[in-house]
């Protein structure tokens, strides 16, 4: 009865009661209140009933009906415009009692009957689907008027940006890099969806740009993986491989890969490789022969930076050496595959030649005479006088150039020899030159015939007709 007293009867209903109460009167008004306690203890008035008795009135019962509680649940993703099928979720009562399980579907997921109106209750995402982020848990409190209530949770995307810069302050972004994702076990990762340039299994190769590169819904959120580099830029050597774990909240993840360019170093020395030997003639060539770079060698090594290829082999060849050097036989190398500096280094020997006087009969060794090498040119590289010994000229002649031996002056007693044309070998060996003189011929008077002390008279001829005539001596 609604008075300012109160209700004119209180009583509990539970489930098994069947209680009949004789408490109304006609032509009063009277206020049906349902009061429900929850778990904590906390009473609240759950329902309310207005009715009024006339004086015709016969009441037989009242009855009041409540509605099963029903709830909804959608998996979206973060636009909100579908659901997204394929993740594992949980509910669970604030006493964290697991109540229900299921895997999202095309369609929301329903709980009727089974939750009490007013209490608290926590939806939890235990796997989302791959590609997406694990969402935050909700709580939410099912409503006391039997409405169908709907519980909406959004996942957002899993998203990296991948930087593939050079190794400066700077930072440039470097294109042209092959870059690969791999799992753990460094086994290829394949996309999880249909999204972007990739189709679901394809392998997550990619060429990196001037602009940092972004993968989304391709990787599992709380997952680790590796950035592998497949192939680096020309002139830039091999990265080390990056690894790295997916946030599981959604966050966009940042992934710096480094550069080094690749470093050759090019020495060009004496035979002792501690002198650099300035005025040759260079060039490094691919195995297949084409030129890629030439230069003419200085006090200093020659470097070059970002100019050669990380693993590929190459050929240091020398076009012509300093005068005075032999030329070096050509050197393979290979670049470091981590952006290690490579040395390498020429080394050249000074040409070399021993030239003996020798006698053109006997084969000694002729002294005295003196010997000049001349260039085509006529002009004089080196005079000396022989000796018993073999003379030796180092690092005067230029290795494959042709020079002239020259007899200024012979030695007593011989002839004059003539020029001895020779070409200097290219390879790093003794020239050795063997000049002969012939002796001089001296020239001899025959003696006059002397006169016979009785030269005695011829007999007559026996046969007429001739005339002999004799002569005296005087």
């Amino acid at each position: 009865r609604i008075e300012e007293s109160g209700a004119c009867a209180a009583f509990t209903r539970q489930v098994w009661d069947s209680s009949l109460r004789e408490v109304f009167r006609r032509g009063e008004s009277y206020l049906l209140t349902e009061k429900t306690t929850y778990s904590d203890q906390t009473v609240w008035e759950s329902g309310r009933f207005l009715f009024h008795l006339d004086e015709q009135a016969k009441i037989s019962s009242i009855a009041a009906s409540d509605k099963k509680t029903e709830v909804s649940f959608s998996k979206l993703d973060i636009t909100g415009r579908e659901e997204l099928p394929g993740c594992h979720m949980s509910l669970k009562d604030c006493q964290g009692q697991e109540l229900a399980s299921w895997i999202s579907a095309k369609e929301p997921y329903r709980i009727k009957g089974v939750l009490t109106p007013g209490e608290v209750y926590y939806l939890e995402e235990i796997r989302p689907r791959d590609g997406y982020a694990f969402a935050e848990r909700i709580s939410f409190s099912v409503s006391e008027d039997g409405i169908t209530q709907q519980v909406v949770m959004k996942d957002q995307d899993t998203k990296l940006r991948i930087h593939k810069v050079a190794e400066q302050e700077e930072k440039t972004y470097i294109p042209g890099a092959v870059l690969q994702i791999l799992n753990e076990d460094r086994t290829p990762s394949r996309a999880v969806s249909s999204y972007g340039d990739f189709q679901e299994g394809d392998p997550l190769i990619f060429r990196s740009g001037e602009a940092p590169r972004e993968l989304c819904r391709q990787l599992c959120a709380g997952y680790g993986y590796l950035l592998h580099e497949v192939k680096p830029p020309s002139g830039y050597a091999f990265a080390e491989d990056v690894a790295f774990t997916v946030s599981k909240d959604g966050s966009l993840d940042e992934i710096w890969m480094t550069d080094r360019q690749t470093h050759v170093t090019v020495s060009k020395t004496d035979i002792t490789g501690e002198t650099e030997i300035p005025g040759n003639q260079l060039r490094i060539k691919t195995t297949e022969g084409a030129e890629l770079v030439s230069w003419v060698s200085g006090t200093k090594p020659y470097e070059l930076v970002g100019d050669l290829d990380a693993g590929e082999t190459y050929i240091l060849e020398e076009i012509r050496p300093a005068d005075g050097y032999a030329w070096a036989e050509e050197i393979r190398f290979t670049v470091s595959l981590d952006g290690t500096i490579d040395h390498v280094d020429m080394r050249n020997e000074r040409t070399q030649a021993e030239i003996l006087k020798l006698d053109a009969e006997t084969k000694e060794p002729v002294p005295g005479a003196v010997l000049q090498i001349r260039d085509k040119e006529g002009r004089v590289i080196e005079e000396w006088v022989s000796d018993t010994k073999s003379h030796q000229i180092t690092g005067s002649l230029a290795a494959g150039k042709v020079y002239e031996l020259w007899e200024k002056e012979a030695p007593k007693g011989y002839q004059l020899a003539g020029k001895l044309e020779f070409t200097m070998p290219k390879k790093a060996e003794i020239l050795k030159l063997l000049y002969e003189n012939r002796k001089r011929k001296e020239r001899r008077t025959p003696e006059k015939p002397k006169a016979p002390d009785n030269p005695g008279i011829p007999e007559a001829p026996q046969e007429p007709g001739r005339i002999t005539a004799f002569y005296e001596s005087q």
